[in-house]
């Protein structure tokens, strides 16, 4: 009924109209068509898909370690390699010790055996303008025996040397560039109990080290950080660059037992936070 009233008001304002012409006087002319404006629109909302872990830079295949957290979260670690430093026996000298962590060794989902370099999987897909954030690494527990907490390889380090920040053929146009004004990324550095300041304590945690820093539109999608290149001949006849880019060092001052050591290191990413304007 609403409508009806309406066009009945504006017919009647056009008859008034009509009535006031003067005698002989005529309505301007149309000019043409009236256009009509139409509207589109989309939404999108923020997705929080499983993730899966596949060899660094690539679509597939899908490989059955490292294994994934059980949360997960548009902003996230997905995944790190375990470093093997292979088994050595305990000489009757004493010496500095410097071994490479083999390349990692898994399966694919068909039970087919891949290779790849050592790498940390992560991933930005929020629904945002600007990909902010940071990678870190921390040596969070030293290399320490399985069957007795109290014997710890005092002092070990490891060393990360040839990182590289890799993606997808397909998400390669948000693939941040290295050594811009927006992103740095640590080629090589060290974790080790406070590394940072210089001192090294013998079980304490170390400091975190900022590997990644990235801002801006780009950023976004999977990312790995992969440390040396499988098809890079390495320095060593017969070995490949990934095979030399993450070493353990251990003190000649370090007590050997006859033991397996393991050793903790966290991986983190974070947000950064946005700056306010100054006024």
């Amino acid at each position: 009924m609403k409508t009806r009233t309406l066009c009945s008001a504006a017919l009647l304002a056009l008859v008034s109209s009509a009535v006031l012409l003067p005698v002989g006087a005529s309505a301007a002319p149309v000019a043409g068509p009236v256009p009509v404006t139409g509207t589109g629109s989309v939404t999108f909302k923020q997705g929080n898909e499983e993730p899966i872990v596949t060899p660094p830079g690539e679509e597939g295949p899908v490989i059955t370690e490292p294994g994934t957290p059980e949360d997960y979260s548009p902003l996230m670690m997905i995944a790190a390699t375990p470093l093997n430093f292979d088994e050595h026996n305990i000489e009757g000298f004493t010496k500095e010790l410097v071994y490479n962590a083999k390349n990692f060794t898994t399966t694919d989902t068909a039970n087919n055996p891949v290779t790849t370099e050592n790498f940390v999987k992560f991933r930005d897909i929020r629904g945002v303008k600007n990909h902010d954030y940071t990678v870190s690494a921390q040596l969070t527990k030293q290399f320490t025996a399985t069957t007795d907490e109290s014997l710890v390889l005092k002092a070990a380090t490891l060393s990360f040397d040839n990182a590289k920040l890799v993606t997808t053929e397909g998400n390669a146009a948000n693939l941040p560039e290295i050594d811009s004004a927006n992103t740095t990324l640590k080629s090589s550095f060290v974790l080790a109990p406070n590394a940072q300041t210089g001192t090294v304590s013998a079980e304490a945690a170390g400091d975190s080290v900022e590997v990644l820093s990235t801002t801006g539109e780009k950023g976004f999608g999977v990312f790995d950080i992969k440390f040396g290149d499988l098809a890079t001949p390495g320095a060593a006849e017969g070995k490949t660059q990934s095979e030399e880019s993450v070493k353990l060092t251990i003190p000649a001052t370090a007590q050997l037992t006859a033991n397996t050591y393991q050793a903790e290191i966290t991986w983190t990413i974070a947000e950064i936070p946005a700056t306010t304007p100054e006024v």
